[in-house]
């Protein structure tokens, strides 16, 4: 095989150890997709319950209820 045959055949050649090498980029970018992932769930589950607390309290256009809601929340 030519070098411009292994350049298409990407992840598919042999020759000179380029399959493992591509292979191995492979499982780095999986590795690398699923610990974001896991990331933005770890981050995704409290926002969500920190999103309903804080609704509960600051009420828009009425200043003196929110003020009286983490007043409360304080004592």
């Amino acid at each position: 095989m030519g070098r411009l045959d292994s350049h298409f055949l990407g992840k598919y050649t042999v020759s000179n150890g380029r399959f493992m090498d591509n292979l191995n980029g492979i499982n780095e970018s999986r590795k690398t997709a699923r610990i974001a992932g896991l990331w933005y769930l770890v981050l995704a589950i409290p926002s969500a319950f920190s999103w309903m607390y804080i609704t509960k309290i600051f009420i828009p256009g009425d200043a003196v209820l929110t003020v009286q809601n983490i007043l409360a929340i304080i004592r």
